[in-house]
């Protein structure tokens, strides 16, 4: 495990070798190749520089220790540069020789141009191969060609999936905003940050689970009482849901919302700009009743195709939902079964057609749930052998239960 710093040189051209006053948060640092300047602020254990065959090598070795001991092969090397035609093992055997003044920290890599999408998936590898498992990775993204940078964020979003990788920073050296001689220094990590709440949207967006948003809530939220207030209410909303206590969960949630509605004018601006969608995919907690919420989580369930949910959730709502219209208790567990069967079957065709859709509901809830047994209808085993079938019976049967008038 080692911190390294990746870094893309740019196209050589002959004389554009302009040095900029690098200016960080708290220091300037004069270089005329930004990843050099930012190293010195990181001090990572190794350096990649990646470029391709017409890249400005020169510029970078003319900037390292021991350079004034190989002033005919950095020249050569301008040369071949300017013809497009620098070769890895050029780079190698310049590299290994002056590595040797340096404490054998710069590793220089040959990338194509990445034009097509093979070459670019190549270098997108090529770089994940640099790379070790845990190790920290800092990235400047300044030079090179305009296309490259894009690449190299796609970098920055695989490697902490595929290598477990930390992305220390994300750096450029702005040359085009420089004023009064000093070009300032820009950290887009907060660019990996937005990437992370896209991931907690799709998590929640299938699963349902608050959990989702922990993490990132962690990383963009200021460590004081109100991260604390926030963090603790979405674990708790994501304890009830795995413990299908869903009262208790839409506590959590309005809770929840109630404090980052309170504290919107504190809280930090990447989160403010995802909280109409996060108040979009809690908007379940705001329906009527608990057999509309359990409703709306039944049919949000089965669009994600989560089918142990979607009848789960279908099968409580309309049980609640009778409750309610008989004025029955639902935690009276036999009055509430004999009230509903009483209700359920009598004769009137009305009642036979609630009566058929209940009960096919509550067998497709019972086989998902816990398997076929010996009592189990064959209509029922057939059903659970042909997803698009499941999923059609799931929603009209939900629908039906859920949204037709009762007698």
């Amino acid at each position: 495990m080692s911190h390294k710093l990746l870094t893309v040189l740019g196209k050589a051209v002959k004389g554009d070798y302009r040095n900029a006053n690098y200016q960080f948060d708290d220091d300037c640092i004069t270089s005329s190749y930004f990843g050099l300047a930012l190293n010195k602020k990181i001090n990572a254990d190794n350096i990649i520089v990646l470029g391709t065959s017409g890249s400005m090598w020169d510029n970078f070795f003319l900037q390292l220790d021991g350079r004034d001991n190989f002033e005919s092969e950095i020249l050569q090397l301008t040369e071949f540069a300017q013809q497009d035609k620098v070769s890895q093992s050029m780079l190698d055997d310049l590299i290994g020789k002056i590595n040797t003044y340096n404490d054998n920290k710069y590793q220089c890599k040959l990338i194509s141009y990445a034009k097509t999408e093979a070459e670019q998936l190549d270098f997108i590898q090529q770089v994940l191969d640099l790379c070790d498992e845990r190790d920290k990775v800092t990235l400047d993204v300044t030079h090179g060609l305009r296309h490259l940078p894009l690449l190299v964020q796609q970098v920055a979003q695989l490697l902490p999936l595929i290598k477990n990788v930390k992305i220390e920073g994300i750096y450029y050296g702005a040359l085009d905003l420089t004023q009064d001689n000093t070009t300032p220094v820009m950290d887009l990590n907060g660019l990996l940050l937005i990437n992370e709440w896209k991931k907690a949207f799709n998590i929640y967006e299938v699963y349902r689970d608050m959990n989702a948003f922990t993490d990132v809530l962690e990383k963009t939220l200021p460590n004081d009482s109100t991260h604390k207030e926030i963090i603790n209410n979405i674990k708790k909303a994501s304890f009830y849901n795995q413990t299908h206590s869903t009262e208790k969960e839409i506590f959590a949630i309005r809770t929840f919302l109630k404090i980052i509605n309170d504290k919107k004018e504190t809280l930090p601006p990447v989160f403010n700009l995802f909280l109409p969608r996060l108040r979009k995919e809690l908007n379940w907690v705001d329906e009527k009743g608990l057999w509309q919420q359990k409703g709306k989580l039944a049919k949000t369930a089965l669009k994600n195709n989560r089918y142990i949910n979607a009848a789960l959730f279908g099968f409580e709502a309309i049980e609640l939902r009778l409750c309610e219209h008989l004025k029955v208790s639902q935690f009276q567990f036999n009055d509430r079964k004999e009230n509903l069967m009483n209700y359920l079957n009598q004769d009137e065709e009305c009642y036979k057609k609630i009566r058929i859709k209940y009960h096919l509901l509550r067998r497709m809830r019972n086989f998902i749930a816990h398997g076929k047994d010996e009592d189990t209808p064959q209509f029922i085993i057939d059903l659970m052998e042909n997803e698009d079938k499941l999923r059609r019976e799931l929603l009209s049967t939900i629908d039906s239960l859920l949204n037709k008038p009762l007698p």
